[in-house]
């Protein structure tokens, strides 16, 4: 999986506790990655660098992720969370 952003605004991810990279839906080798459910997560350091607004963000702002779950779970699951991740 590629981490590292392409533009010129230097929004890279950082992964935390080491999550492992897998086969991706096409097969390709190291193409996506895979978390544990517990302490792995990714995230961009100092937040997201735009040269737009912070409506931008909130009205313009795209994000995906595809989502393979292993086992059932309970409770609540975050995809995106916008804050201090120690928290």
């Amino acid at each position: 999986g590629v981490l590292t952003d392409s533009s010129s605004y230097s929004n890279s991810l950082t992964a935390s506790n080491a999550p492992s990279t897998v086969a991706d839906e096409n097969g390709l080798s190291n193409g996506a990655y895979s978390l544990n459910g517990t302490n792995q997560y990714f995230s961009i350091a100092n937040g997201i660098t735009t040269p737009f607004t912070q409506s931008f963000l909130t009205n313009k702002l795209t994000l995906s992720a595809w989502v393979k779950l292993t086992a059932p779970t309970t409770g609540t699951k975050f995809i995106v969370y916008s804050g201090d991740a120690s928290s």
